[in-house]
């Protein structure tokens, strides 16, 4: 059954989570060796358990393990707020709930619980939100497309199903036509048929009075 889908700016599905790590990081800081493991655990939109275990290169700054986050994974998207620190997005489109992180980047960083951003929330005014609207945004046109993808499936099923009507259509027609033109044919052949019973029987009559004319005559 078809159902066009709520497409408003603050539904939930056009949008996901934000998190945002308590201590920020100036440019001096960098990633240690040794204290450079992030694990991230969380439900897929399938509802499959997916863990994403990402190991930093030593000596990033903020901004590069940011960058390096988002090149070892598409589920999560990764940025930088104007006061150092450490954000990440999930869309609602690839993760169900929260994600929890762990390892000792996540202690020493501080993530901080999620909280739910939609594209009616989004905030330009600063460089993180930003940045993040970025994401958000992407995760909407997902969501959009892929409804846009469920209505296209459904225009191509309705077509298909036009097409067969305007066949069957066409063959009941023809049917009909083939049965105007057999009921035609055969009213005609009954026609004949009765035209030449009466030519028939007209003919015969004529040669019955001729008969005794002819008797008549040879005794004459």
């Amino acid at each position: 059954m078809l159902q066009l889908k709520d497409m408003r700016s603050d539904n939930a599905q056009m949008g996901g989570k934000s998190y945002q790590t308590e201590n920020a990081k100036d440019k001096d800081w960098n990633v240690q060796a040794g204290s450079n493991d992030l694990k991230l655990s969380f439900t897929d939109n399938f509802g499959q358990a997916q863990e994403i275990d990402i190991s930093a290169k030593a000596g990033d700054d903020i901004e590069e393990l940011a960058t390096y986050i988002n090149g070892q994974q598409d589920s999560v998207k990764a940025s930088v707020t104007e006061d150092g620190k450490l954000q990440m997005f999930t869309g609602n489109n690839k993760v169900e709930g929260e994600v929890a992180f762990s390892g000792s980047l996540a202690g020493e960083l501080g993530m901080q619980p999620g909280k739910d951003v939609t594209v009616d929330t989004i905030d330009v005014t600063s460089v993180g939100g930003a940045q993040e609207s970025v994401a958000v945004i992407d995760a909407a046109l997902k969501y959009v497309d892929s409804h846009r993808a469920e209505l296209g499936a459904f225009q191509n099923r309705f077509d298909h199903a036009i097409s067969n009507l305007d066949n069957i259509n066409e063959n009941v027609n023809a049917s009909k036509s083939r049965i105007k033109d057999t009921d035609f044919a055969k009213e005609t052949t009954q026609m004949t048929k009765s035209q030449i019973l009466s030519q028939a029987s007209s003919s015969i009559l004529a040669q019955a009075k001729q008969a005794p004319n002819s008797a008549l005559s040879l005794l004459g």
